[in-house]
């Protein structure tokens, strides 16, 4: 069989041959170079017409009102590398592979409609951390208020001197009595209730000038951070009275301020002297 030679008008009286017969009526597709050329042969094709084009290899029908790729080259993969994905704009298009962690997200800026970009949702990210060794008072940078929740992780606080004494813990430098906390403490094998309303600040944990892990240890979560209306916050820490005497808190606490929390105060309670170390992780909730 002769290979297809595309398409053809026969008219009244014309002699069929048999390579008109080979090159024409036995083939199941036209054939044309181009879309030129087959636009220039078929000048009023029909639903449901197909043709081949050699330029591009591609397999073509007629929906009607125009000439869609079906296989071959029209539908060739525009993908180039590992994690690529198969786009479209106006045509097909290839969506290069992005960096770890990132998500395909929609995006209506972007040529395909979509984009690789780092997840929104969920986790934690560390934003600040706090060395205490040295001072009495450290106060957190501005804390953005892209995040749902805040949680400070306390590590190893102990003081240069006066045993005993309490590591306290402020909202937006207020020194007003606007802070509410009780629950109860855990000491030398007995519980007992702690209540403590509209004082200056929320008390964390008792500890000495002992060094190590026997030192003042938590765990703060607070939620709603950026709300204006008050904020609700839970304290569970653990710390050393001096010897193998342990005290655990688990207190909830309230804060009733009226902006949203930017800068967090860790201080040294009972007045005068310095922690001696301490190291507070602030992390941002989404």
């Amino acid at each position: 069989m002769a290979a297809g030679q595309g398409f053809k008008t026969f008219a009244t009286g014309d002699v069929l041959t048999a390579a008109d017969t080979n090159g024409y009526l036995m083939q199941g597709i036209w054939v044309f170079a181009n879309a030129a050329a087959r636009d220039a042969a078929v000048t009023s094709p029909q639903e449901g017409n197909a043709c081949y084009l050699k330029d591009t290899d591609a397999v073509q029908t007629y929906s009607g009102s125009a000439w869609v790729a079906i296989g071959g080259g029209g539908l060739s993969s525009p993908l180039t590398t590992k994690g690529d994905v198969w786009g479209y704009s106006t045509t097909n298009a290839r969506v290069p592979v992005g960096t770890n962690g990132q998500v395909l997200t929609a995006d209506s800026t972007a040529a395909t409609g979509v984009a690789w970009a780092t997840a929104g949702g969920g986790g934690m990210t560390l934003l600040q951390t706090l060395s205490l060794s040295g001072v009495e008072t450290v106060t957190s940078s501005s804390i953005a208020s892209t995040y749902t929740n805040l949680i400070f992780v306390i590590k190893n606080v102990y003081w240069g001197s006066s045993n005993n004494s309490d590591l306290g813990m402020r909202f937006n430098s207020d020194t007003g009595s606007n802070y509410n906390y009780r629950g109860f403490f855990e000491q030398g094998g007995s519980a007992s209730g702690d209540e403590n309303t509209n004082v200056s600040a929320i008390g964390l944990c008792t500890v000495n000038t002992l060094t190590g892990g026997a030192s003042g240890n938590g765990l703060v979560n607070v939620y709603r951070y950026t709300d204006t209306t008050g904020v609700l916050a839970s304290v569970q820490t653990f710390g050393n009275l001096g010897g193998t005497t342990y005290r655990a808190a688990n207190r909830l606490a309230y804060y009733n301020g009226s902006s949203a929390i930017s800068t967090v105060t860790f201080y040294y309670s009972q007045g005068g002297g310095n922690f001696a170390n301490g190291t507070i992780y602030i992390y941002g909730v989404k």
